[in-house]
């Protein structure tokens, strides 16, 4: 039994895979911890419903540190000893500039596609380290 975390979980291929993951048996995947930053999109809030405590909905800001701490200690009390098998580091954007020669959200791109998912698995390392997987997929 394997237990994934799944950042960017609210909507797109984030949804996705928890929702695939959500359909396999528990002999196969014992939980999804399906991380959003803001509001449970409906879409993730059938699939929670649905899979009877099988998926777990976890609040987590990537960009922000005290939130991913809190988030981390969600993740240790549900895992309830067990460690976390795979990471998937979904979260992040790429929004368009107003030109090359600006590229006036370069920071805010790198901050979440770069440095968020350093501090994010940073942050779940120890809890990595006690799964039998220990898998980190970034995309």
């Amino acid at each position: 039994m394997s237990s994934y975390l799944v950042t960017g979980a609210g909507r797109g291929l984030g949804l996705q895979f928890v929702q695939l993951l959500s359909k396999r048996p528990m002999s196969e995947v014992s939980i999804v911890l399906a991380t959003v930053r803001g509001s449970i999109s409906k879409e993730l809030q059938q699939v929670a419903r649905e899979s009877q405590g099988h998926v777990v909905v976890v609040h987590l800001v990537p960009t922000d540190a005290n939130s991913i701490a809190r988030a981390v200690e969600v993740v240790k009390q549900k895992l309830a000893g067990r460690g976390l098998d795979v990471l998937i580091n979904n979260a992040g954007m790429m929004e368009a500039s107003e030109s090359v020669e600006l590229m006036n959200n370069l920071r805010r791109t790198l901050e979440l596609n770069v440095e968020s998912v350093h501090n994010i698995t940073s942050a779940l390392l120890p809890l990595l380290r006690e799964g039998t997987q220990k898998k980190v997929l970034n995309l």
